[in-house]
């Protein structure tokens, strides 16, 4: 408007301009006076310059006219350009914004869709004015939408919401949206301005995020999380109730609280960054229980850790029971070998009585026929010596000859008294199989057995025997004599081609005290502790099974007695049995 005005008076300050400069033009041609319409006169001159000055006044009055709407035109030129720019400003804003940027008007209709909505969604804004935000929502949620579309336009509507778009891929995504309005100059509202933030990994993660809290806070295993200096940040209900404390008495303690670490544990944080083993930890009542402990770090992107977590599980009763079945299993290992070997050794007993009686028979036969030989040959020789003899050297001859068959008669009466005590011997061994608590001398059973072994430790071995007054004592016969079996058996395969076993007996304190020793290679120090454990053996495959000295050990025990050993590599081994000589009283048996 100011504009316009200025612009119908330049016109008119020049028409009047115009004007005047003819009326000049005309009076410059006159001489005379003139006189005005008040009678008053001027001269031409007079007239000139007061028509100079009317010109000079109104030129005036339009130069400063003109400055002022340079000035208001500068002005308007400038608001329009800020204007301008921001509009840019805000455009670029907007459509660079990660956020969703959506702006509808009082009808529904889409006026601004940012390119996050395009990103989104999937679809253009020109797509989108040709659709309506329906289209974008799942069915079961339009309704809700409807609403709280009408209570924004009635300016009473939430200000945060949140709805599921489905994008043109058929992918629901959730947005949690900020609404705001745009009121007209009449309060009324123009615009509703929704701003939008994609939240479907920020919910999932948080719904993870509530799961893995769960489990942290329901797990039965006490777990402890700690900065990186090792100081309590939180610990877990487990934890809490196993150590007897509170949330805010454990948090800042030592990671120790959780289990007495020890060197070991820290050497191996050191040097493997983190630990699974075993581990004590000291209860509220002061109480000591075993742990499955693993400590683990959690680091950053630099690989630093910035926390640490400690996870204990309780195998108390667990390892208790687990002891306890291998307990029972290697019992019944040693059972199970005890019954084989048993089996084994009643094998051999009956092979062996088989074999004393098939040889007892024909040994019985030679004996018989030998002593009625004897008698046959003493009475031919009492009838030959009554008779004369013409001829000296004939009787000479006859009791050179008589002489031979007694000779020979007595190497028959020693081979087969020999046989006779070799047979009685091996009956006697045949009584391994034998369970009955018998007072018995065991010299016999030490004898008998080194009889069965007679031929193999006359290739190299001297056998020393060192009895001492021992007097014949209760014991199961046949399973004690399966104990010396088996030491004798070691003694002889500890020795690589010549040396001495020695077998020493006494009666000491009580007690009945068996010691076989032997020269040969010895049993090293690291193995002491295992040689009567089932299964172990230093012998090889195919040569022993681990059994005989775990039988050993259990014999013994039923003995309520000892096996003990002593060694020394290269110098040999000294096996010693050890049992009560009042047996019967302590098993009660008459």
């Amino acid at each position: 408007m100011a504009e316009d005005d200025l612009t119908s008076r330049i016109h008119e300050l020049a028409a009047e301009i115009a004007r005047l400069e003819r009326v000049n033009e005309v009076l410059m041609n006159r001489v005379e006076r003139s006189t005005d319409a008040g009678g008053t006169s001027y001269s031409l001159f007079e007239t000139n310059l007061l028509l100079q000055s009317k010109v000079a006044r109104h030129l005036a009055e339009l130069t400063e006219v003109n400055r002022a709407l340079q000035d208001e035109i500068r002005s308007h030129r400038a608001t329009e350009e800020a204007l301008r720019w921001e509009r840019n400003f805000v455009d670029t804003v907007l459509q660079a914004a990660n956020a969703l940027i959506l702006v509808i008007d009082v009808t529904g209709k889409v006026v601004r869709f940012n390119r996050a909505c395009e990103r989104v969604s999937g679809y253009t804004i020109e797509e989108i004015r040709q659709r309506t935000l329906a289209d974008l929502m799942p069915d079961e949620e339009l309704g809700q939408a409807n609403g709280e579309f009408l209570a924004l336009l009635r300016r009473t509507g939430a200000e945060h919401t949140e709805h599921h778009w489905v994008s043109r891929s058929g992918e629901r995504r959730l947005i949690s949206w900020s609404n705001s309005t745009i009121l007209d100059d009449a309060g009324e509202v123009a615009y509703i301005v929704s701003l939008g933030v994609d939240i479907t990994e920020a919910r999932a993660a948080e719904r993870a995020l509530e799961l893995y809290r769960r489990i942290y806070q329901a797990s039965r295993d006490a777990i402890l999380i700690t900065d990186r200096f090792g100081a309590v940040a939180q610990a877990n209900q487990a934890c809490l109730e196993l150590k007897g404390m509170s949330q805010a008495e454990i948090r800042g303690a030592s990671a120790q609280v959780l289990a007495d670490y020890g060197e070991h544990i820290g050497k191996v944080l050191e040097t493997r960054g983190s630990y699974k083993g075993e581990a004590s930890v000291t209860l509220a009542g002061g109480e000591r229980r075993t742990v499955d402990l693993s400590v683990f770090p959690i680091v950053d992107d630099a690989g630093v850790p910035i926390h640490w977590v400690g996870m204990a599980r309780d195998i108390t009763d667990l390892k208790q029971a687990l002891d306890a079945l291998e307990r029972k299993n290697r019992e019944l290992q040693s059972a199970q070998a005890t019954l084989v070997q048993s089996e084994k050794m009643a094998a051999l007993g009956r092979l062996v009585a088989g074999i004393a009686h098939e040889i007892n028979t024909p040994v019985g036969s030679i004996a018989s026929m030998h002593d009625s030989l004897v008698r046959a040959i003493a009475k031919l020789e009492s009838g030959v010596r009554s008779q004369p003899f013409p001829d000296e050297s004939a009787r000479a001859n006859i009791d050179r000859m008589l002489r031979v068959i007694a000779d020979a008669n007595r190497i028959i009466q020693t081979g087969t008294d020999r046989v006779t005590g070799i047979v009685r011997r091996l009956r006697s061994f045949a009584r391994l199989d034998e369970a009955e608590l018998k007072r018995a001398d065991i010299h016999e059973g030490l004898d008998d057995t080194l009889t069965l072994l007679q031929h193999e430790l006359k290739r190299g071995v001297e056998v020393v025997r060192r009895y001492g007054d021992v007097p014949p004592v209760p014991h199961f016969v046949g399973r004690l004599n399966q104990v010396f079996l088996n030491l004798l058996v070691n003694a002889r395969q500890a020795i690589p081609e010549r040396g001495t076993i020695t077998v020493q007996t006494e009666l000491s304190g009580g007690n009945v005290r068996v010691a076989v020793r032997d020269t040969g290679i010895g049993i090293p120090a690291e193995n002491l502790d295992k040689i009567f454990d089932p299964g172990f053996t230093t012998k090889g495959v195919g040569v022993g099974t681990g059994l005989g000295l775990s039988i050993c050990y259990q014999i013994m025990s039923e003995h309520r007695g000892r096996i003990t050993v002593e060694s020394e590599v290269d110098r040999g081994s000294t096996f010693t049995v050890a049992f009560p000589a009042n047996l019967d009283e302590i098993l009660g048996i008459s």
